[in-house]
């Protein structure tokens, strides 16, 4: 079901930046309260997790395939944000 408020998707927004935009339209003080509510887990939003991505599209009205663009799945070891993938080696 969509959320009574929905916000406008951002074509290079992440799907975290979503879920807290959303939160706040709809009346929570923070993410946190609204994922405490939904039992879903930041971490699982973030790295673009199928349920994640899932209630997140049903919530905001967004497809699945433009939220998980920049998500920031993590394959050891390599991870990807958006088009781009890095490797170990390039962390600070």
């Amino acid at each position: 079901m969509t959320l009574p408020v929905t916000v406008p998707f951002h074509d290079d927004e992440t799907p975290l930046s979503l879920a807290s935009r959303l939160a706040i339209a709809n009346g929570y003080r923070s993410l946190a309260d609204f994922l405490h509510y939904t039992y879903i887990r930041h971490t699982a939003i973030r790295r673009g997790e199928e349920n994640a991505m899932a209630n997140l599209s049903e919530w905001s009205g967004v497809p699945v395939n433009k939220l998980a663009r920049y998500a920031a799945s993590r394959k050891i070891p390599t991870w990807r944000l958006g088009n781009a993938v890095f490797s170990s080696s390039s962390r600070c």
